[in-house]
Parts: structure tokens; C-alpha cells; sequence
């Protein structure tokens, strides 16, 4: 629960007499409902105001709801504190004689930071470079210092004080073992036994402290931090661990050497800060000017009080006024922005109906258009047409007198026969699409379309030629520019079947059926759509390809890291067995030496 004004905050009850049907005031952030709407708007506001903080971290200057974030993410942050760390890093609070949390916190994380304890979870480093996770089972020490860890070391008697250099200039002892101090032992030198967490794949061994790493961000200095202000409290000047995680974990029964095999460490010790304490007597003064003094420092401290009280009650009203002046603020600034909004839709309703009606009218201007150029060209063939008539009529008149002066030739039998076969082919002919298309017909038909490719159309047919066909002309043929560069290909299709033809000639032909047919809409569009389906289909094709790839690899890879760790088991276990067999060679030759020292002695008593 976060703390108001540095106090724990309490919800109000709801009342005793409350109906069921009663209307209320409900604060979701809180959690609290109210009768009237003055309670539920002062709760509202100093939930928005900065007078609240964490009550994990301690962290000031926060709304409700960011304090209660902040605590969120500090609990989520204290479960992920590795539990093999929680009774190591309070034994070695118990031994620091710190008055400040940082201080604890610096020296603490600087000795943990390169020691890894028994439990603990920890990554590896192998010989090819691939990280392992592994639990420590044991910290073995160096081999120099096996005596001291198995207590073959001469006591000293004495004592060994150590002068601060503090502002108090105070002297303080150290504890020691065996009344002297030992030096550290660089953490680099330990080794440890480890244990893959896979077991059915690995087998325990021993690494040096340079291949032991912890995760990334599982203890940082904030997380330790957040840590100890969970388990700490200021006792005397000094923090020191709350008799409740004291009783917990039963921090007095243990020993440190389970967790690590080496001495406790000291720490430095720092002096109290006796202004938060009780000021020691070091001046023997008289009752009467104690009581005295004490008045007066109640009076004092009274005064001070009401003066903080009546601040705090100054600036929790200021607070509250600038919170209201801010929602009426944020009130008209929304009203603002909605009328604003309102204004701007209108705007681009009536743009849009200007828009739709300016394309309309185009379209009906470019539809009379249309129509009056349509009627001038049926105009104009009537016109040709009523002229071709009277042309008719006046040529079948009857002569009376043959031997005139204005007599005109008369026409040929060649050319009116020429004349009838156009008039046959205007009134009896029929387009190509309509002729049957076989085997048989398909040379004549091609020679046909070959000859007509290019000729003029009337002006709706240019135009859509122009706008649908990408600015096509009738000069752009692809078979009138086969046509003109090859006229005898097309005499050749006259007389000879098309199955008749070189390779050469039908790769002519067929190029230009082609080219004319890719000035179609429809063969672009169809040809952009294939294209893109091919694009997505091998970009699919390629992920696949890389997908099997990349497993085959993770699968060699595992096999040769199997391979690999097979081999370094068995060279280890080799290894341990000469080192055993060294071990023994050494202790038989050392035994003969003994023997004879223990003969010697004997001789001298006697």
C-alpha cells in the first residue's frame, strides 16, 4: 500500500447504514465509493497530486497510481532475487558496522560480485565458446591454502588494533581468527564444482572462477539495494538486520564457511551519526538544567511541529487549487479541441461534396461533348450519303442527245466491276472474329489481320486506344511494322499454308501476335499479377530453403557438442587418475624420509 505523506495510507469504509440501492461515487483507483461528490473529488485529486511514495523502495514525489507501479516492479524485482544469495548477503550484513544503506550495499556487492556460492545457479563458459547453465555443488580453495582451510595453522597469541582515521577519531577493533588477521585470497584463485542442470547429458566437473559468470541483471547493486531495505533497519545510528529476518533465517546459526570456503571478511566500520541518536552524556551537568533543557526542547520541537503541520496543510491546499484550476483547464482545452475537431470534419465534408460535384459535372460535360461529336459524324455521313444519292440521280437520267458538247466518258466494265466488288464487301462482308478459326482457315484469317493491322478507326476508338491501351496508336502495330519491313512474308501467306513457313518466318509472326497483344490492359494486368505471385512464392521457396538449412546446422552443431563433451569427460577423468597416481608415487617416497627421522630421534634419547 503506498504511504501518504511518508504514512500509511488507510481506504475508508464504507458506511454501516449503506442500501443496497443507494447511488454512490465509486474512485476505481482506490477502490473506495462515496456518498458525496466533494469526498469523492478531494480523493480524486490527492490521488493525482505528488504527495504520495513507495512503500518498498521509498521513492517521494508520486501519484497513487505510480506508487503503486513503483511497488509492483520492486516486488517483481525482489522474487527474482537468486534465493541461494538471501542468507550469504545477510550473514555479511550481520558483520558490517555501517550507519548509511549505500555503504552496505557497496561493500557487500564489491565481495559478492566475484564469489559464487554452494546453490547457486551460474553459466559457465566452455572450452569452444557456448555457455552452459550449471548449479555450484562445492567451492574448493587453492592449493596453497588447504592448510589454513583445515585449520593446520600455529596459533599466535596477541592482539592487533586498528586505528580509524574517522572525525571522531575513535578506535575500533577487529575480529580475527586465532587472534591474527589473514590476508584475502584473491577470488580468482578459487575453483569450483559445478553440475549441468541437464544431468542426463553432462557430468559434474570443476572450473576456474575466470569460466563462472552470472546472468545479466540477476544481482545488480539497485537489486541488492532494494534488497536490504527489506531486511534492514537504522538501530542506534547503525543499520542492522530486523530480528524478524534474524529469527527467518536464523542468521546466528550459521557458519560462513558452508557457503565459502575462506574467512569471514571485515568490513570497514564508519561511526554512528549521533544526530539522529540520543546525544551521549559525556558532561555531567545538573538536573535542573537537564529538566530545563528538556522544556525547552519540547516547546521547541511543539512549535516546530505546528509550524510543518500548518506548511504542509498550506501546500496540500495549493495543491488541490492548481489541481482543480488544472481540470478545468484540461475541461475547456477538450471542449476546444471537440468543437475544433467538429469544425474541421465540416471543413472536409464540404471539400468532399465540392470534389464529387465538380467530377460530376466533368463527366456530364465530357458525356455532351461526346454526344455532339457522335451527332456531328452521323450528320456528316448523312450529309455524304443524301450527295452520293443525288449523284446517283442525276447519272440516271435518260440522254436525248448522245452527240452533246458536255458528254462524259463512260465508265469502263473494269471499273464497275471494281465498284461492285466494294459495294459487295461493304453490305455483305463480315468481321474476323466472326469467321470459323480451324486448321484449314488459320492462314487466310492471320494473312487478313496482318493486312488490316494499322488502319484508321473513328474517334472513340482512338480515344480508348489512347487512354486504356497506354497512348497506343495505329502507327504502333506491331503487325502493320511486320507488314511494312516484311511485305513478302504476307505475299508468302497468300499462297502458302502457315505450317509451310521457316522457323525464322513463324518466329516473326509470332513475335508480332506478341508485341500486340502486351498492349492489352488485360495481358498486363495478368502478366503484374502472375509476377507478383511468383516474387511471394519464391521469397516463400528461399525461407524454407534457409529454415532446413539452419535446422541442419543446430543439428550438426549439437552432435558435434555432444561429440566434444564426450571427449572432454574422458580426458578429465584421465587426467584425475594421474594426478591420484602422482599423488600416491609422492606420498611412498615421503614415507621412507619419515622413518628414518623417527629412527634418529630414538638414538638421541637413548
Amino acid at each position: 500500500m503506498p504511504l501518504l505523506h511518508r504514512k500509511p495510507f488507510v481506504r475508508q469504509k464504507p458506511p454501516a447504514d449503506l442500501r443496497p440501492d443507494e447511488e454512490v461515487f465509486y474512485c476505481k483507483v482506490t477502490n473506495e465509493i462515496f456518498r458525496h461528490y466533494d469526498d469523492f473529488f478531494e480523493r480524486t485529486i490527492l490521488c493525482n497530486s505528488l504527495v504520495w511514495s513507495c512503500a518498498v523502495t521509498g521513492r517521494p514525489g508520486l501519484t497513487y497510481q505510480e506508487a503503486l507501479e513503483s511497488e509492483k516492479k520492486a516486488r517483481q524485482n525482489l522474487q527474482s532475487f537468486p534465493e541461494p544469495l538471501i542468507i550469504p548477503v545477510l550473514y555479511l550484513t550481520s558483520l558490517t558496522h555501517r550507519s548509511r544503506l549505500h555503504e552496505i550495499c557497496d561493500d557487500i556487492f564489491a565481495y559478492v560480485k566475484d564469489r559464487y556460492f554452494v546453490e547457486e545457479t551460474v553459466e559457465v563458459i566452455r572450452n569452444n565458446g557456448a555457455r552452459l547453465q550449471c548449479r555450484i555443488l562445492e567451492v574448493l580453495p587453492p592449493s596453497h591454502q588447504n592448510g589454513f582451510a583445515n585449520g593446520h595453522v600455529n596459533s599466535v597469541d596477541g592482539e592487533t588494533i586498528i586505528i580509524s582515521d574517522s572525525d571522531d577519531s575513535e578506535t575500533q577493533s577487529c575480529s580475527f581468527q586465532n587472534g591474527k588477521k589473514k590476508d584475502t585470497i584473491d577470488p580468482l584463485l578459487f575453483k569450483y564444482k559445478v553440475q549441468p542442470t541437464k544431468k542426463e547429458l553432462y557430468e559434474s566437473a570443476i572450473v576456474k572462477a575466470t569460466q563462472i559468470s552470472r546472468r545479466k541483471h540477476l544481482f545488480s547493486r539497485d537489486k541488492l539495494k532494494l534488497f536490504l531495505k527489506q531486511h534492514c533497519e537504522p538501530q542506534d545510528g547503525v543499520i542492522k538486520i530486523k530480528a524478524s529476518s534474524l529469527s527467518t533465517y536464523k542468521i546466528a546459526e550459521q557458519d560462513f564457511s558452508y557457503f565459502f570456503p575462506d574467512d569471514p571478511p571485515t568490513f570497514i566500520f564508519s561511526p554512528a551519526n549521533r544526530r539522529r541518536g540520543r546525544p551521549p552524556k559525556r558532561i555531567p551537568i545538573s538536573q535542573e538544567d537537564n529538566v530545563a533543557n528538556k522544556q525547552t526542547l519540547a516547546s521547541c520541537r511543539n512549535k516546530a511541529t505546528k509550524e510543518r503541520d500548518k506548511l504542509l496543510k498550506q501546500e496540500e491546499m495549493k495543491s488541490l487549487a492548481f489541481e482543480k484550476a488544472k481540470l478545468k483547464r484540461e475541461k475547456a482545452d477538450a471542449l476546444e479541441a471537440k468543437k475544433k475537431e467538429k469544425e474541421d470534419k465540416e471543413k472536409k465534408r464540404e471539400e468532399l461534396k465540392k470534389i464529387v460535384e465538380e467530377e460530376r459535372l466533368k463527366k456530364k460535360e465530357e458525356k455532351e461533348r461526346l454526344k455532339v461529336e457522335r451527332e456531328k459524324e452521323r450528320e456528316k455521313l448523312r450529309e455524304e450519303k443524301r450527295k452520293y444519292v443525288e449523284y446517283l440521280k442525276q447519272w440516271s437520267k435518260p440522254r436525248e442527245d448522245m452527240e452533246c458538247d458536255d458528254l462524259k466518258a463512260i465508265a469502263e466494265e473494269e471499273e464497275e466491276v471494281a465498284k461492285e466488288q466494294l459495294t459487295d464487301a461493304d453490305t455483305k462482308g463480315c468481321s474476323l472474329k466472326s469467321l470459323d478459326l480451324d486448321s484449314c482457315t488459320l492462314s487466310e484469317i492471320l494473312r487478313l489481320h496482318i493486312l488490316a493491322s494499322g488502319a484508321d478507326v473513328t474517334s472513340a476508338n482512338a480515344k480508348y486506344r489512347y487512354q486504356k491501351r497506354g497512348g497506343f496508336d495505329a502507327t504502333d502495330d506491331a503487325c502493320m511494322e511486320l507488314r511494312l519491313s516484311n511485305p513478302s512474308l504476307v505475299k508468302k501467306l497468300s499462297s502458302t499454308s502457315v505450317y509451310d513457313l521457316t522457323p525464322g518466318e513463324k518466329m516473326k509472326i509470332l513475335h508480332a501476335l506478341c508485341g500486340k497483344l502486351l498492349t492489352l490492359v488485360s495481358t498486363r494486368d495478368f502478366i503484374e499479377d502472375y509476377v507478383d505471385i511468383l516474387r511471394q512464392a519464391k521469397q516463400e521457396f528461399r525461407e524454407l530453403k534457409a529454415e532446413q538449412h539452419r535446422k541442419e546446422r543446430e543439428e550438426a552443431a549439437a552432435r558435434e557438442e555432444e561429440r566434444e563433451d564426450f571427449d572432454t569427460s574422458i580426458e578429465s577423468k584421465d587426467t584425475e587418475q594421474k594426478e591420484l597416481d602422482q599423488d600416491m608415487v609422492t606420498e611412498d617416497e615421503d614415507d621412507p624420509g619419515s622413518h628414518k627421522r623417527g629412527r634418529r630421534g630414538n638414538t638421541e634419547i637413548s
